[in-house]
């Protein structure tokens, strides 16, 4: 029942996070039709920050054409007006009926012969014909061509072209009506209605005058706000507008040609805007515009960040059925493989695109302006993208949540195929690959970015640069996420090889937390570490079981033993009268001497050899432990006449040893010395400085040939002599090494024919310890 609700509540929570995803989606969209649809679109976003409506571009643009109203009222003043009013009577044309016989035509002429015909001005103020006039116009026109003698609009200095000289009646009066359209027009602006544009214009030094401002002076009209003027005598401009007008000296020119050339012009407008004209309805539609650019973009900040987060939250609970829930969904879809995903969703959008403009844009074109069409198309391309994206995105999840992912990659499979080319790849080598094949993505995807963003001005393009640079930058991430893994995982691995090498054999990591080689190399070091866990434990196990067999092997032994001692003790003391006898009793006691100790030293070696040994340690004089031992011996070595030469220095050698153990080391090379060296030989004793080490030499020559390695001496039970002549148990240098290895010293034995020689080394004390 709990696993039912648990279901419930996912389906529930999955579909909540997918209704809001599409409407941040929808409002995406809105967002970007309205920063689209903007006037400033192609101005990116700093146009906001520009100030003042008379600082932007649509000031500026509305200036130039009150520039060229202005000229072109003024230019039909003269032909139209009569003391500011229109005149009916003014000439229009004239035509040649025949020789001698010209005729006038007048505005009231043009107007009565118009209404004839059936032309008039529309509500443009733009020539046009009635419908009757159009169905009748083979039967009725009237195709007789006449010569024109002039046209009040028309400059006659120009060179006319073939043909210019003659036209129909029709065609004369329907241009006049379009000359005089377009005075209309332009007399609404500065007589019919209130305008905030104030101008200026004085030929022939104040013989021609043109105003809307007779009270008003030059400077006067300059001070009411943004102004342009300009003389005959310059081709500079006057203003204090952001950016010159463009077309003002060429209509300057062209008017001067119907008039004066001297001339002095200004125009300006009133930045108050108090007349509600073209200017005041362009500084409300800017800051209109301006308000609802930054509307548009913090709407698509917000859904932006509205997907983003539904996206995040639909990625965590995608392909999980229930809260807590071991199995995964996985659809057949996801089990094609990641590639085969990708490729059929690159399809699936190129057929949407092909469908969106074959079809949809063919469809509802009727319903949506021409130049709003190109912005429909793209994001038309744009939601049929993100759909297949979507759906493409969260079936690679599912199939990485349930593991499938990689398992069923077409790249997997060519890789297991190409794997023989790659194992015996070095690390090496792999991370170079690695990181040009990184190096190439990047310079790649970011040209393109780069070419979206310069080469395409439209938004899609812009968008589409964005996300791409977003990919570079999550694929960086998880590039350096990786390598950083990588770096982490390797040094887990090092940190365990020091632990195994300080002897920690039953250190383990963690075959889960690596990935790729490393995991290999992780699982190899386990195996190595427990190898090495099994064979400690063996070894350590096959020594107590030596050092036990020894201990109750020589417990056993000296029971007995100390009995046959003690016998043969008891028996001297009777002293036997028979030579045979007492011969026997001498040979028994020494042969049992010798085998109590051989018992000892077997079991002293099986001590030092596997540590069991306490040690007293403690400041101690080299030197003199040395010439003490040359005392102990010099009696004894008279024996074989052995002379022992020494070189030892007057000054203290302190070492840090247990005296009791380094004497016992030098017992051995010394008896070692005594058994083993020619008869009436000298035995050389060395001491010296080597760095900071206090070196002991001993060197004599072998009464035998030394036909073994030097390591071989110190093995248990390994004597000098082969034969096996002289007295010895084979355990003295054994002892010797393992003690002096005990105590932090060193035990070398060099072999050159028969010269025998040891050395012994011990870190000297610092004189402050």
């Amino acid at each position: 029942m709990e696993e039912e609700n648990s279901r419930e509540s996912y389906s529930k929570r999955k579909l909540i996070f997918l209704l809001l995803h599409f409407l941040a989606l929808f409002i995406l969209v809105v967002g970007v039709g309205l920063i689209y649809t903007n006037d400033n679109f192609s101005k990116g976003i700093f146009w906001m920050n520009s100030g003042n409506f008379e600082d932007s571009k649509a000031f500026v643009a509305t200036f130039d054409s009150a520039i060229r109203d202005v000229f072109t009222y003024t230019n039909y003043q003269d032909m139209f007006e009569t003391d500011d009013k229109i005149d009916l009577k003014k000439p229009v044309f004239s035509i040649n009926l025949g020789p001698g016989e010209n005729n006038v035509y007048t505005i009231a002429d043009v107007f009565n012969y118009a209404k004839k015909r059936g032309f008039y001005l529309d509500e443009d103020l733009k020539a046009a014909a009635s419908d009757d006039v159009v169905r009748n116009t083979e039967t009725q026109k009237d195709d007789k061509s006449y010569l024109v003698n002039w046209k009040a609009y028309s400059d006659q200095r120009q060179v006319k072209g073939p043909g210019d000289d003659y036209a129909t009646k029709d065609d004369l009066v329907r241009e006049a009506l379009d000359h005089i359209g377009r005075y209309l027009r332009a007399y609404k602006i500065f007589k019919g209605e209130p305008t905030n544009i104030k101008y200026r214009l004085d030929y022939g030094d104040g013989q021609m005058v043109y105003t809307n401002a007779k009270a008003m002076s030059m400077e006067d009209i300059k001070s009411i706000g943004r102004y342009a003027s300009l003389d005959s005598d310059s081709i500079v401009i006057d203003t204090n507008l952001v950016k010159v007008p463009d077309d003002m000296l060429y209509l300057a020119d062209q008017a001067a040609n119907l008039k004066m050339d001297t001339y002095n012009i200004t125009i300006a407008v009133d930045t108050s805007y108090a007349a509600k004209d073209d200017f005041y309805l362009a500084n409300l539609r800017y800051a209109q515009q301006r308000n609802w650019y930054f509307y548009s973009i913090v709407i698509v900040a917000i859904a932006g960040i509205g997907m983003l987060t539904t996206l995040w939250g639909m990625t965590k609970i995608s392909g999980i059925p229930y809260y807590g829930a071991s199995s995964r969904i996985v659809y057949r879809f996801d089990r094609i493989g990641v590639e085969t995903n990708v490729l059929i969703c690159l399809v699936v959008i190129v057929f949407l695109s092909f469908l969106s403009d074959k079809v949809i844009i063919q469809m509802i074109q009727v319903f949506i302006p021409r130049g709003r069409l190109n912005f429909v198309r793209k994001m038309l391309h744009f939601l049929g993208g993100y759909l297949c994206i979507f759906y493409t995105y969260f079936s690679i999840i599912r199939a990485m949540r349930a593991g499938v992912l990689w398992k069923n990659s077409f790249i997997k499979h060519v890789k297991d195929e190409l794997g023989v080319y790659t194992e015996t790849q070095t690390f090496m080598h792999s991370l170079s690959k690695n990181y040009i094949a990184f190096c190439c993505v990047n310079i790649f995807g970011t040209a393109i970015a780069v070419y979206l963003f310069i080469k395409d001005i439209s938004l899609i393009a812009r968008i589409m640069g964005f996300l791409l640079m977003i990919c570079l930058l999550f694929l960086d991430c998880i590039y350096f996420h990786k390598l950083y893994k990588n770096a982490l995982q390797r040094e887990f691995i090092a940190k365990a090889i020091k632990r195994i090498s300080d002897g920690n054999t039953d250190y383990h990591l963690e075959i889960e937390a690596f990935d790729g080689k490393e995991a290999v190399l992780a699982e190899n070091l386990n195996h190595i570490s427990h190898g090495l866990e099994i064979a400690i434990g063996e070894q350590v196990k096959s020594e107590r079981m030596k050092a036990d067999l020894i201990t109750n092997v020589s417990h056993d032994i000296k029971t007995p033993l100390t009995s046959i001692i003690n016998y043969v003790a008891l028996i001297k003391r009777e002293k036997p009268s028979d030579p045979k006898i007492c011969e026997y009793l001498n040979i028994l006691d020494v042969k049992s001497q010798h085998l109590k100790n051989l018992t000892e030293d077997l079991v002293e070696a099986s001590k030092a050899s596997s540590g069991n040994i306490s040690l007293e340690m403690g400041p101690l004089d080299f030197v003199e432990l040395v010439q003490q031992s040359n005392g102990e011996f010099e009696e004894k070595y008279e024996e074989r006449k052995l002379s022992i030469v020494s070189e030892l220095p007057t000054d203290q050698m302190m070492i840090l040893a247990d005296g009791r153990r380094l004497w016992r080391v030098l017992e051995n090379l010394y008896n070692n010395a005594y058994k083993y060296a020619a008869f009436g030989s000298r035995v050389y004793v060395e001491m010296t400085h080597k760095g900071k080490m206090a070196v002991f030499t001993m060197k004599n020559i072998s009464a035998n040939p030394l036909n073994i390695r030097p390591d071989e001496l110190t093995e248990r039970f390994v004597r000098g002599d082969v034969s096996r002549t002289t007295e010895g148990s084979g355990l003295g240098l054994s002892i010797a090494t393992s003690l002096t290895k005990l105590q932090g010293g060193e035990f070398e034995i060099l072999i050159d024919g028969d010269l025998f020689k040891a050395v012994l080394s011990f870190p000297l004390m610092d004189e402050n310890s």
